[in-house]
């Protein structure tokens, strides 16, 4: 990978991906994939940090 390419990744990554874009990616398991279709709204774009934490935040929620 040569620099702009490298640049070009880093430019993706902070502007963000769509709810389509992360439940395509190998970056998570099935259950998690099941959790991002429930929790991510279509046409929003979110950075992977703000869906780790949305994941994080969904899975250890109290349930009544």
């Amino acid at each position: 990978m040569n620099k702009s390419n490298i640049s070009a990744a880093a430019d993706q990554q902070a502007q963000g991906f769509t709810k389509k874009q992360f439940l395509s990616s190998k970056g998570f398991k099935p259950a998690e994939k099941d959790v991002l279709h429930v929790i991510l709204e279509d046409n929003q774009i979110y950075t992977p940090d703000q869906v780790h934490q949305l994941v994080s935040e969904f899975s250890n929620r109290k349930v009544r």
